[in-house]
């Protein structure tokens, strides 16, 4: 394959220089493992983790430009290097999809077209809004001037709260104060696997109105680094979402059932459990009057 010369540094072009390329001219991959693929991708990718086996069964387009990223731009780079030896034209993602994420953050503000699509979507009104108000009724979850802090972690769960809430005071209903806060997720062993529930549902939300830039806040922690050299995260809370995904092949209702357990559990009656770092067992104070 004749080879032009390339006219990007280092084997990278930024997320302005992608968009300057002419459609149909390019094919845009995602390395990254199948999982953080599904989380969220740039328009148009395809998921590629096995790139290499692909370009060495000349299973690539050789007259495209074959543009790589994976999550900060690092191991494409040296999947470049790799295709461009075996004669392809292939280009990093500066910095790769957080690059790209960022830019979504910063771009021309949506939020009248957003919320014209909120409220004409039934799957907003009937799978989130409508429970959401039902159960705020029913608890008495809210009364009169309350002050409540949404804390936004940067994930598809808290800004959908955040999101939530805000509907709650447009419509009026209740009198009280709302504030949205950043916070660090503080992420421990038994809330990871929890994110499961109703994920695909919300996730489904997000990619019917292009709302890319809104993730999994705990998938951050996942980055190229902490990949294995198969492209499998090292994640315990991605092994965990996966048991369950397999377990509802059986069972539709484990994620239930796993969510009904931990609520019945009574923490004095825990063999073990964790307490500020030290491990506790009921049996430290099973004895002791709390009276």
């Amino acid at each position: 394959m004749a080879k032009e010369e390339n006219p990007y540094t280092d084997y990278e072009l930024t997320i302005e220089e992608l968009a300057d390329l002419p459609e149909g001219k390019y094919a845009l991959y995602d390395i990254r493992d199948g999982i953080s693929f599904e989380y969220g991708t740039i328009a148009g990718a395809e998921s590629a983790p096995d790139i290499l086996s692909r370009a060495e069964n000349s299973l690539l387009p050789g007259d495209k430009k074959l543009i790589l990223f994976c999550m900060h731009g690092t191991q494409s780079i040296a999947m470049c290097e790799a295709l461009q030896a075996l004669g392809y034209y292939a280009y990093s993602l500066a910095d790769g999809y957080a690059s790209w994420l960022r830019k979504q953050l910063v771009r021309q503000d949506r939020s009248t077209e957003i919320e014209l699509a909120l409220r004409e979507s039934g799957q907003w009104k009937e799978l989130l809004w409508e429970p959401f108000a039902e159960a705020v009724a029913k608890y008495e979850l809210i009364k009169p001037d309350d002050k409540i802090a949404v804390c936004i972690s940067g994930g598809k769960d808290s800004m959908l709260m955040a999101k939530l809430f805000q509907e709650l005071k447009y419509q009026n209903v209740y009198a009280f104060d709302l504030k949205f806060l950043v916070m660090d997720p503080g992420y421990n062993e038994l809330n990871r696997p929890m994110y499961l529930i109703h994920e695909d549902d919300i996730k489904a939300w997000r990619d019917f109105h292009g709302l890319h830039f809104i993730q999994c806040a705990c998938h951050f922690t996942d980055t190229c680094s902490s990949c294995r050299e198969d492209g499998a995260p090292v994640s315990k809370r991605m092994e965990t979402k996966l048991l369950i995904k397999r377990l509802k092949e059986s069972d539709p209702e484990a994620d239930q059932n796993i969510m009904n357990s931990i609520h019945n559990v009574l923490k004095d009656m825990v063999v073990s459990y964790k307490q500020n770092g030290h491990i506790c067992s009921f049996l430290d104070h099973y004895d002791r009057d709390e009276r």
